[in-house]
């Protein structure tokens, strides 16, 4: 059996939810893939300004989409709660 490599499975996935997926998942999609970039973000200076920023703004972010997703029509579970604990958990390390 053939294995593909990640761009091979980005490509497919891509296609797929172009031709499956509504434009409104297809943005959840897109704002969830930016909170986990965020999330798995290399640090190389965890005591920075900067990055008690990227952590707030994170949080932030996930806040927001779980208000968003909320109030929509039709509501989708997504958990981002062991990632909120964790953020605050780092955040608290700055007071």
């Amino acid at each position: 059996m053939i294995h593909p490599n990640e761009q091979a499975v980005n490509y497919i996935f891509d296609i797929f939810s172009q031709i499956f997926f509504s434009n409104e998942t297809r943005q959840l999609n897109a704002e969830i893939q930016r909170i986990q970039a965020n999330i798995h973000h290399r640090v190389r200076f965890p005591q920075s300004i900067a990055y008690k920023k990227h952590l707030e703004t994170t949080h932030r972010a996930i806040c927001d989409l779980q208000r968003k997703l909320s109030l929509s029509s039709n509501p989708v579970m997504v958990s981002f709660v062991d990632e909120k604990v964790e953020l605050e958990r780092k955040l608290t390390q700055f007071n």
